[in-house]
């Protein structure tokens, strides 16, 4: 199958999966050892903050569950990542952990990425990693789970599948990348090197296109969640530059980097619902625009949630799959001035010896219903909160571990007793020497310096229906401990 085809990937056509034979225990001190993808991975090892015994006690109104794919052979060089196996074997453990634990049903799937260490090894629950300007970062692709108790306990178990949208290529594009028609962000004055240029339509054309494919080939069952999907475009295989299934890869700081972005499609085995898919981006507000020798600035990030709120009180006939925060590339025009944001792009490049200018805009999928002209989100107040990882010290590069994060999150939760309408990962830059938490968590862009390395933690946003209070101090567990804690989080490699 060609790579710029629609990929097609029910969950029963899976041929290689892994057992799920884990040992589960209590043991604080290994939530974040560390794991060789070598060989001799063995699929199946829990997370210790996750115990099936303690689940009678007081189920989480929200929690997850990591599956990592198997390594099949390992890096032979310091410029090459490991070979893992495609992502299609992860959704088959997802399939296996929902059937063996019927109790909780999964409101999202959230594919996410973790960078490699020294010698290959990976740490699963760690929130920060180093990305080398010059040297090669390698990266392994996995896939989270966010979990709900069931309401009813008879209700079915669910079975998962997907298919994945990738963006057609397109014609010869300019080297000032400004042209609508090609989609394909490049930095002003960027010099094309035509047998290596990535060239794609937009990401409208994307949608578009899945939206032709759903129509000619309905989905077996009803769509859980949509999500955008960044691929890192491979110049060293051309024939295979977009691979949705592959889970590692590697990234040159002295090469340029490009980025797609692809659709994929979560959805629930079943009967099928005939659904019709569509999105919505709302991009942050320039503040400076026209102003020539000055770099782009923009609105809070609030302030893109908030405009989100009002377009989706007036939307009607709508049913929100998944809202998330996504990088495009930023320009200001060196004639008028004028910064543009480039939200149809169908991806963006990262060059050597060049700045990169990120804006964060807010994308919405959601499903048509056909049948109703209700705006049944008209009394919704969309509100997100954003929890970042403990910082340990006032300064510094040591965070507490994303399980560790989890529980304050549940706890949150409890006393807030509030629906989740969305959750997602957050990438943000932070350097070692700031104050505080180290994030500047209302910025709704990111510039990064091309010739210094650069720090990234991983922060967990929420969306709610309403507003939410603050708990009290006392509320919060003591998280430099795991005791009282260590159920509601689970690894599967």
């Amino acid at each position: 199958m060609s790579s710029l085809e629609m990929q097609d990937h029910p969950s029963e056509i899976a041929s290689n999966s892994t057992s799920m034979n884990g040992d589960h225990s209590s043991d604080p001190e290994n939530a974040r050892k560390s794991v060789n993808p070598g060989m001799n991975s063995q699929p199946g090892i829990d997370n210790p903050s996750f115990s099936l015994e303690e689940l009678h006690l007081s189920p989480p109104p929200l929690t997850y569950v990591d599956f990592m794919p198997l390594c099949l052979e390992p890096a032979v060089s310091n410029e090459e990542a490991p070979k893992f196996a495609e992502f299609s074997t992860v959704m088959v453990q997802a399939n296996q952990w929902l059937k063996s634990n019927p109790t909780f049903a999964a409101m999202k799937c959230e594919t996410f990425t973790k960078k490699l260490e020294n010698n290959n090894t990976l740490d699963i629950d760690r929130m920060t990693y180093l990305q080398s300007t010059y040297g090669c970062n390698k990266f392994v692709r996995g896939l989270r789970l966010w979990l709900m108790p069931k309401p009813d306990s008879r209700m079915h178990v669910q079975e998962l599948a997907y298919i994945t949208a990738l963006p057609n290529s397109a014609d010869a594009v300019t080297n000032t990348g400004a042209s609508d028609l090609h989609a394909m962000f490049m930095p002003t004055n960027f010099q094309q090197n035509s047998s290596s240029m990535p060239n794609f339509c937009g990401f409208s054309d994307t949608m578009a296109k899945l939206g032709k494919f759903l129509k000619k080939k309905p989905l077996p069952g009803s769509i859980l969640n949509i999500e955008n999907l960044k691929l890192k475009y491979d110049d060293t295989h051309p024939n295979v530059s977009l691979d949705s299934e592959a889970m590692s890869w590697v990234e040159a700081g002295k090469s340029n980097r490009a980025f797609i972005n692809a659709v994929r499609v979560y959805y629930v085995m079943g009967k099928p619902a005939f659904e019709e898919v569509g999105y919505y981006d709302e991009l942050p507000i320039s503040l400076n625009n026209f102003e020539l020798m000055s770099r782009p600035r923009f609105c809070p990030f609030t302030t893109v949630v908030e405009r989100t709120r009002k377009w989706l009180q007036q939307k009607k006939g709508i049913r929100v799959v998944n809202i998330q925060t996504v990088d495009v590339a930023c320009e200001k025009s060196s004639i008028t001035g004028e910064t543009v944001v480039k939200s149809n792009s169908a991806g963006y490049m990262e060059v050597p010896g060049k700045d990169s200018h990120i804006a964060r805009i807010l994308r919405i999928f959601y499903i048509n219903d056909l049948k109703s002209n209700v705006s049944v989100y008209e009394s919704v107040k969309l509100t997100t909160r954003l929890f970042i990882p403990l910082r340990y010290n006032d300064t510094g590069k040591t965070f507490e571990t994303f399980s560790k994060t989890m529980q304050r999150i549940v706890k949150w939760l409890q006393y807030n007793n509030l629906p989740v309408l969305g959750v997602e990962i957050v990438r943000y830059p932070f350097t070692p020497d700031s104050y505080g938490n180290g994030v500047n968590y209302d910025k709704s862009d990111m510039f990064l310096l091309c010739d210094s390395g650069k720090y990234f933690v991983d922060t967990v946003r929420l969306y709610f229906p309403g507003d939410f209070k603050e708990p009290p101090v006392e509320v919060d567990p003591d998280v430099a401990s795991a005791e009282g804690w260590g159920w509601w989080a689970c690894v599967v490699s």
